[in-house]
């Protein structure tokens, strides 16, 4: 990506306050100390493009501050704003998992810290720690559904006030 890495300091992950149920990084002390371990926090400033849809993933980002616009285009140019991520949520699991391009564009909204793993090392992990497999699965579980949803709520809504409604409801959640 064309942008400069800052390097963050952060508190070790078993001292972070955003861990919580639900959350990918949300471990047992052995995991999570082994988690700890891997990757680089690092400090990006609004509007950075970091993750772009259709290159090739060789890393995945952990949101520990901040948060980040993931949206995807159309061969013809235009831009859907898929969701705003926040911290504990992993971007690049799709695409990690199968060895793909990056499905979607991530660009911070805010100053943000994201932890950045390499594929290789995140995958040796995910293969190692059975808690960290599940939670993983559990993300892409959850990815998932929030797609269905939100081709329903596009596709099958009877009008354009019924759309943005919708779409204001569920950035409300």
């Amino acid at each position: 990506m064309p942008t400069t890495l800052k390097y963050a300091d952060l508190p070790d992950c078993a001292e972070c306050s955003k861990r919580s149920a639900g959350m990918f990084c949300n471990f047992l002390p052995k995991t999570l100390a082994d988690f700890s371990g891997i990757g680089r926090p690092i400090s990006l400033p609004a509007g950075t493009l970091f993750m772009r849809e259709g290159y090739p993933c060789d890393q995945v980002y952990i949101v520990c501050r901040g948060q980040v616009k993931l949206s995807c285009s159309s061969k013809e140019g235009k831009t859907l704003s898929l969701k705003i991520a926040r911290p504990g949520e992993v971007l690049g699991l799709s695409a990690a998992v199968s060895s793909s391009n990056f499905e979607m564009t991530g660009q911070t909204l805010v100053p943000s810290v994201l932890k950045v793993i390499l594929q290789k090392e995140f995958l040796h992990f995910l293969h190692r720690y059975r808690e960290a497999s599940w939670n993983a699965t559990n993300s892409l579980a959850v990815e998932y559904r929030s797609a269905i949803s939100g081709v329903r709520n596009l596709s099958l809504s009877p009008s354009v006030a019924g759309r943005v409604a919708r779409l204001l409801l569920d950035l409300a959640e």
